[in-house]
């Protein structure tokens, strides 16, 4: 069994359980448990309730319900969970269901959708520079909470003012991208710098840019270390003040991007300079 704290995205949780007979005696948690079954079925236990929960579904327990699980016909099962804490859902729930708190659907979800968007962020949100692991989670929980998420009906209110654009703010990531050209930026400081959510920071950059804040931010940093190696910096210079500090991870995105390793690129605007000496 693996467990580990998402770094990036306090309040969420990953865990990961291999097949076995997994056995789990009726408990309850203060957040949110989203069960991803990868295999087998369980006989999952919920709030005085017993169901069976196989493979490509998702058992669910809101805060504070009573729930365990069992083998189904005492065969393996394994799965993936998400523990969500009430403050982030509340965090997400609030801008796409203005509600929270919120409950989800239960004791389970069938939605083949849903569960392949849970699953690849569970395995892909781990790895990779810390805007595209905070985006995918994010992501991958607000497609839950809009499928799943149940509210009461909100009470009339003044539709709240806009103070700026999608366009505006973009401009205040920008500069704070520009400004800290480093790979421990996060969606934290960009929403903080404009006064939104994480959120909303993925849907403006999507909505302007077509791209992920991590790629946005990945083609800033990369036009830096390009413009850097055009002055003449050393590759490892133009590396480091570009914010990558693996060379081998600079070389990667540096290629995907222009087609080119950085050393290759360096070697063509060292031809490029000596042809025009003649």
């Amino acid at each position: 069994m693996t467990i580990d704290t998402h770094p990036e995205i306090e309040g969420l949780t990953l865990f990961m359980a291999p097949l076995g007979a997994h056995h789990h005696a009726v408990h309850a948690h203060d957040g949110y448990s989203v069960i991803c079954i990868t295999g087998g079925s369980k006989l999952y236990h919920h709030n005085g309730t017993s169901v069976p929960v196989h493979a490509g579904e998702i058992a669910i327990a809101n805060p504070g319900i009573p729930h365990g699980c069992e083998p189904l016909d005492e065969t393996p099962w394994s799965h993936k969970t998400w523990y969500v804490s009430k403050r982030l859902m509340a965090e997400l729930s609030v801008e796409l269901l203005s509600a929270a708190p919120i409950e989800l659907a239960t004791p389970k979800i069938v939605d083949d959708a849903v569960f392949t968007t849970l699953i690849d962020a569970h395995d892909t949100c781990q790895a990779g520079d810390i805007l595209d692991r905070q985006s995918i989670a994010i992501e991958a929980l607000s497609t839950l909470i809009g499928a799943y998420g149940k509210r009461e009906e909100p009470k009339a209110a003044e539709p709240p003012l806009v103070k700026e654009t999608a366009e505006s703010r973009l401009e205040h990531y920008v500069a704070l991208m520009t400004d800290e050209m480093d790979s421990r930026l996060n969606l934290q400081k960009l929403a903080a710098c404009a006064d939104v959510s994480r959120n909303q920071v993925i849907r403006d950059f999507r909505r302007v840019t077509g791209a992920t804040p991590g790629a946005f931010y990945r083609h800033l940093r990369l036009d830096r270390a390009k413009q850097l190696i055009k002055d003449g910096a050393s590759l490892s210079e133009a590396a480091s003040g570009a914010g990558f500090s693996d060379q081998s991870h600079f070389t990667r995105c540096f290629k995907g991007a222009y087609g080119v390793t950085p050393a290759a690129y360096e070697a063509l605007l060292a031809k490029s300079a000596s042809q025009t000496a003649f």
